[in-house]
């Protein structure tokens, strides 16, 4: 088995849901996790053994004959302390796994199998997972219940809005929350930075479930610019 290398953007969540029907956005970033599949020179990854193991345990689910045992999975990158890093991790490791054993790279099955070990745990874990995989900005919805759509939205941003602060100020009146989400990927979509400036302020954000990084100019404090946006997963020559 060759060493395989798989990048993986760090997705983030732009709006929160509000609950059943309301609307969340997130967006993969140029910040990028590369997982290795047989590289004995990545970071020490027992804080990472859980997620490894649930790679494989989702990938064996799919594919019964690939062996549970003597992976040496490792990650290249020091990890933000996020749920997205994290599932980053998982999606890279499931397709790592899949092109190492058996040669398949598919990344529709990619993220079956994410969603498939996630769905349980986060409410946002399908467009997470779709973040990672097919990258730009998704916009999710909570139909039911037990139904969730989630749509890669047709946007390519502009330099000007790849970089912005996106501490976002979250409202407890649920509808309205609906129309601002709106409003924010329309503004996306038409390069509209006046819009933007109305829901977002400078300034860091973090709560128990994620860190929503700052997206503008590194500043003395030592935050760094992140462009949203990026691309999805691929595979890399080593």
């Amino acid at each position: 088995m060759s060493d395989v290398i798989v990048s993986v953007p760090l997705p983030v969540s732009l709006v929160r849901s509000g609950g059943v029907g309301q609307p969340m956005l997130f967006a993969a970033t140029d910040i990028r996790m590369r997982v290795t599949i047989g590289n004995r020179n990545a970071h020490n990854q027992e804080p990472l053994r859980g997620i490894l193991q649930k790679a494989i345990d989702g990938v064996k689910q799919k594919y019964p004959d690939i062996p549970q045992e003597g992976w040496n999975i490792g990650v290249i990158e020091s990890l933000p302390s996020t749920i997205g890093a994290n599932i980053a991790v998982l999606v890279g490791a499931i397709g790592g796994i899949l092109f190492a054993y058996r040669r398949i790279w598919n990344p529709l099955v990619i993220q079956e199998i994410a969603y498939g070990m996630l769905k349980d745990e986060y409410d946002e874990a399908s467009a997470l997972v779709v973040a990672c995989v097919a990258g730009g900005i998704i916009w999710s919805r909570r139909e039911l219940p037990f139904l969730t759509s989630t749509w890669q939205l047709p946007i390519r941003l502009s330099p000007l809005l790849q970089k912005f602060s996106i501490a976002f100020v979250n409202q407890r009146n649920y509808g309205a929350q609906k129309l601002q989400v709106k409003a924010i990927a329309i503004a996306l979509k038409n390069g509209d930075m006046q819009t933007l400036r109305t829901y977002y302020h400078d300034g860091i954000v973090t709560s128990s479930r994620d860190t929503v990084v700052r997206y503008d100019s590194v500043k003395d404090d030592g935050y760094h610019a992140v462009v949203i946006g990026g691309d999805g997963i691929r595979l890399e020559s080593k």
